[in-house]
């Protein structure tokens, strides 16, 4: 059942389906059962987020596990976020409707910088606070991802964690001690976030003290915990064979701005090389420091 307001503001807006849910593929699960909740954010309209390859991966893996639950969440085109401010409807998951605040992390990929304002505007509608000392352990972590990552320091003070590099690698040892945590029960938000600290290519920016140049350049970054690494490492997937690609994408009920399908035979070596013919790739061991191992067939 639809909450009223939510039936309201869905009558008053243009394309109703970016707000709906329900598209073939969803994963739906007993929220009772699970022990882990994750919303993975997209700070832009719905027709962007469902054209973005990353959020189906990660959707994927997360809903692998049977005691997790990955849904998702996009911001509003300004129709809707009126009508939802008007009737008091916080920003909520696609597929249980559940509000932001119900979840033990929130999970923004940062694709493009001029995302960022959305970011704030997502977390305004959500009900939860900006930034992350004004934070306890009653809100959820808020966790950003994605290319600009690796550039995080503009918008560091809103998030609790910053993954460096790819997330296939980190986020799943990232609920795993949000799970653990929670089954042992009263581990502070700092506590958690110190275990976090140790994932390789984490980054958690309250346990870090920024100076500045006098021109606003960042002089330099510091660690103000014991046992946290001066130098982050950003995670990198060396061979794609441990990760097997999504089986079962999400289809969009409202056309998405790259609506095809994906096929990625090989992706090109790190030294800049073009990649050599598939014949021949599939012989040559790459010697290249980065991502190795044959390539993958794929069954559209």
């Amino acid at each position: 059942m639809f909450d009223p307001k939510l039936k309201e503001a869905l009558g008053r807006v243009q394309k109703p389906g970016r707000y709906t849910g329900g598209e073939p593929g969803s994963v739906y699960k007993d929220k009772e059962k699970v022990d882990v909740r994750f919303a993975f954010c997209f700070p832009d309209t719905y027709e962007v987020g469902m054209s973005f390859l990353g959020e189906k991966i990660l959707y994927e893996l997360l809903n692998r596990h049977e005691n997790w639950w990955c849904e998702r969440a996009f911001m509003p085109w300004l129709d809707m976020k009126a009508e939802m401010e008007r009737l008091g409807l916080p920003l909520y998951t696609m597929e249980s409707k559940d509000p932001l605040t119900a979840f033990d992390a929130v999970g923004f990929t940062l694709q493009y910088e001029l995302s960022y304002t959305n970011i704030l505007a997502m977390l305004d509608l959500a009900g939860i606070p900006f930034y992350s000392r004004d934070r306890d352990e009653r809100w959820p972590l808020i966790v950003a991802g994605g290319p600009c990552a690796c550039n995080a320091e503009p918008i560091a003070d809103f998030f609790d964690v910053v993954q460096l590099g790819e997330g296939e690698n980190q986020l799943p040892s990232i609920c795993a001690e949000i799970e653990k945590a929670k089954k042992e029960g009263g581990v502070s938000k700092k506590e958690l976030l110190l275990r976090i600290a140790k994932i390789p290519g984490v980054y958690i920016p309250a346990f870090y003290d920024v100076t500045y140049c006098e021109d606003g350049r960042v002089k330099a970054i510091t660690p103000n915990e014991p046992g946290i690494p001066a130098r982050i490492t950003k995670a990198i997937i060396k061979d794609l064979n441990e990760f097997a690609p999504p089986t079962n994408f999400v289809v969009p009920m409202v056309g998405a701005i790259q609506d095809r399908a994906r096929l990625r035979a090989r992706l090109p070596v790190l030294s800049g090389r073009l990649p050599l013919p598939p014949h021949a790739s599939a012989r040559r061991q790459p010697a290249e420091q980065g991502r190795t191992g044959p390539m993958r067939q794929h069954r559209l």
